[in-house]
């Protein structure tokens, strides 16, 4: 049940996320939102033990991870067809979605590879330092991104 906080955020996040984007740009939102991701996956490192603190500590540190994915949920899309011209609409968007897959089927079996070779608690450290990591090198990343969305020309 306390599971469904992370991406019960995502999706109000992904909501208002448009408002933020006209004023601060996809720039802001693509290195915040990995970073804010990695933050809390090296928390959950740190913090997490196991002696079960589910309002004190997995409800909070759930929140500020749905929040932070839902900065990058909505943004990436629009971000990656936001200077094609519109012709390109369609194949940039396929594209960004392959990308996306692509690292999903290659990301979530490297990080339970990496859980269950420690094993137990330092296995699932092991695992949330591993995302971290990924959301750290995908801020790096996203700094290639201009800092202001600027219209396509046809």
């Amino acid at each position: 049940l306390f599971s469904v906080l992370a991406p019960t955020m995502v999706a109000v996040v992904s909501i208002f996320v448009s408002r933020f984007i006209t004023r601060f740009g996809f720039r802001t939102m693509l290195v915040f939102g990995p970073l804010g991701f990695a933050a809390m996956e090296i928390i959950y490192a740190v913090v997490l033990t196991t002696t079960p603190r589910p309002f004190a500590v997995w409800v909070p540190l759930s929140f500020l991870l749905g929040t932070s994915i839902g900065l990058v949920a909505a943004v990436l899309p629009a971000a990656a067809v936001s200077r094609l011209p519109p012709a390109r609409f369609a194949l940039g968007g396929a594209l960004s979605n392959t990308s996306r897959q692509i690292g999903t089927a290659i990301g979530v079996p490297l990080v339970v590879t990496v859980q269950t070779v420690s094993g137990g608690l330092q296995g699932y450290r092991n695992g949330w330092l591993l995302a971290a990591s990924a959301g750290i090198a995908a801020s790096i990343v996203s700094l290639l991104q201009p800092r202001r969305i600027s219209q396509v020309e046809n």
